[in-house]
């Protein structure tokens, strides 16, 4: 299909079957280049043989251009009204295995059993025209004119097997590397052959795949010259120098058959033989690695862009994990880190201003409905280590012992330029950072900015009211611990009843700005939010939706912060007389006094 629109698809079956889908109209339609009824069908009887997984794809040059292989390849320039044969026949068309199955297939009537069939075909994507194809009986041929004149390049050292894929070089139109294998044959050795000049010489590239390891795909780094990855029977390999050398990068990989490799937007993508998909996210570290890394106390590798989008879901329940959303921070450590070192992730903005923190070390926690909050925490093991930040700036002001609807997460940063900082004990290093919106939407920088100084205003007001509520307990638990102290003393009446009173206004002020009764969600039935919870679930909500910012969300913005505003003045008339009445008599008795936080 043509990957800027998208619109109609081709795909293929066995025998040949080939139909063109328009997803718009979920209409599709048989356009094969010879319309025959394969099954039941011996290949001598039919015109023309197609493998199992016939190669379809389209030009990367016109991707009007579509190819499907046969035993000879065709081309169609207007969506398969029509096709032209534009080579001879490219296998070794060897009679004998086109009767009723034979070795190396078992005979099942429904084209498995077809033999000497293009397995492989491709267009080069430096020259159009230049497209190289390899058969299941162990040929290669490229033309470099379309399809004028071909040319048998395969390797003398090539025996009978199949020609699984060709890997096209992304850096050098000369250069490809081809996964050969002969597992029907009994043979299950790897083999890889690599040219550099279209075929004239090729060279074997297996060393450090095991011998009874075969290979069934090899594609090259789209950035990094001769950085080459393998899917093999039994997993991947990774190799640095075109081949010469091979190691194995299974990282959480099951031992699993690979049955083909692509890279896409920097991620490596797996196929396999019944594990699903596997994708490695962000090539990046690969890219940047050097050995002298591994010498260095700490090293932070360059993040790729990070986009603010939402979480989603399938309609599937069988569908696998989505990427992180977030930055993807990825660093080594060299040594093994002491329980006693700090270890920590900063983020900045572009004034240089600290907006986030990580650490190693095990935060403050707080109680939720689903359990108990604990802040993130930031891996510090030897070697490489990866944590994703949330693009949210630090978790707000914790409350002990309430629950409410919401989170303590902080909100989204907008889109712009930062620094990440990591530092461990002494050593410390940084890598800028971008952020951007999601590519799909058109927002104003205007808007974006009125959305984020909202936000952290309001950001602000939860804090300062968390950070009251915590000052108003303790002033409370003080006068209650004096209190207790006092209840067998003679002559102090007036001074108990100071302290009730300054307790009794405190309970009923944190009672109008914080719910301390709900426990799990549905008590909200029964014990209604309070400031706190109206003032966060804004705050989500506008976390939650892009910009521009709506004329409710402000609104409701002004009546939260003027509610505030009363409820502060309020704790500060509580300070100011009940709390000051009580330490005033306090320090009638010589008693020390009650200490109100800043």
């Amino acid at each position: 299909f043509d990957p800027d629109n998208p619109i109609d698809i081709y795909g293929g079956c066995y025998q040949g079957l080939i139909e063109k889908l328009n997803i718009l109209t979920q209409k599709s339609r048989s356009i094969m280049a010879y319309e025959y009824l394969g099954l039941g069908s011996v290949p001598s009887d039919q015109k023309f043989r197609f493998n199992w997984n016939a190669p379809i794809f389209a030009s990367p040059h016109n991707p009007s251009t579509i190819y499907h292989a046969g035993n000879v390849l065709f081309k169609t320039n207007d969506g398969g009204n029509s096709w032209d044969v534009i080579s001879p026949d490219l296998t070794k068309n060897d009679k004998l295995k086109h009767d009723l199955g034979s070795v190396p297939f078992t005979n099942e009537a429904a084209g498995g059993e077809v033999y000497n069939t293009i397995m492989y075909a491709a267009e080069s994507k430096h020259e159009a025209g230049t497209i190289w194809v390899g058969s299941d009986d162990g040929l290669i041929h490229i033309t470099r004119d379309g399809g004028t004149n071909w040319k048998n390049i395969t390797p003398r050292s090539m025996d009978e097997g199949m020609v699984n894929s060709i890997e096209i070089s992304p850096h050098d139109p000369g250069t490809a590397y081809v996964s050969f294998t002969k597992y029907k044959f009994g043979d299950i050795a790897p083999y890889i052959y690599k040219t550099n000049n279209y075929g004239k010489t090729w060279t074997q590239k297996t060393t450090g795949i095991p011998k009874n390891t075969f290979v069934r795909v090899v594609r090259e780094d789209l950035i990094q010259k001769d950085l080459l990855y393998a899917g093999t029977e039994t997993g991947l390999y990774l190799s640095t120098n075109g081949g010469k050398s091979w190691v194995p990068f299974q990282l959480n990989l099951p031992i699993v058959p690979i049955t083909d490799l692509t890279i896409r937007n920097n991620d490596l993508v797996a196929s396999t033989q019944g594990r699903a998909f596997w994708i490695l996210d962000d090539l990046t570290p690969i890219h940047q690695f050097k050995e002298s890394i591994k010498k260095k106390e700490i090293h932070l590798f360059a993040p790729r862009i990070a986009y603010r989008t939402s979480g989603g879901s399938s309609k599937s329940k069988i569908m696998g994990q989505n990427p992180p959303s977030g930055a993807v921070i990825l660093y080594n450590i060299a040594n093994e880190v002491d329980k006693n070192s700090n270890l920590k992730i900063e983020i900045l903005d572009n004034s240089d201003k600290v907006i986030r923190t990580i650490s190693n070390k095990s935060g403050e926690s707080a109680k939720v409905f689903d359990g108990s909050y604990k802040t993130t925490k930031a891996p510090s093991k030897q070697g490489l280590n990866r944590f994703i930040w949330n693009l949210r700036v630090d978790d707000l002001l914790t409350v002990s012992d309430i629950s409410f609807y919401g989170s303590y997460s902080g909100y989204r940063v907008g889109p712009g330029e930062y620094t990440i900082r990591l530092t461990l004990d002494d050593y410390s290093t940084s890598q800028p950072l971008s952020i951007r919106h999601d590519p799909r939407l058109d927002i104003r920088d205007r808007d974006t900015n009125q959305h984020q100084k909202l936000m952290s205003e309001l950001y602000t007001k939860i804090n300062d009211l968390h950070n009251a509520i915590n000052k108003a307990r303790s002033v409370r638990s003080q006068i209650e611990k004096m209190n207790s102290r006092l209840q067998n003393k003679e002559n102090m009446d007036e001074l108990i009843n100071a302290s009730n009173l300054a307790i009794k206004a405190l309970n009923e002020w944190e009672g109008n700005v914080v719910q301390t009764k709900m426990e799990t969600f549905q008590d909200v039935v029964n014990f209604l939010n309070r400031l706190n919870s109206h003032m966060i679930n804004l705050m989500g909500t506008l976390d939650g939706s892009d910009p521009p910012i709506t004329q409710g969300q402000k609104d409701r913005f002004s009546d939260l912060s003027e509610e505030w505003y009363q409820y502060k003045n309020k704790l500060n008339s509580i300070m100011n007389n009940e709390v000051n009445d009580f330490n005033r008599l306090y320090k009638k008795e010589d008693l020390p006094i009650i200490i109100i936080e800043d």
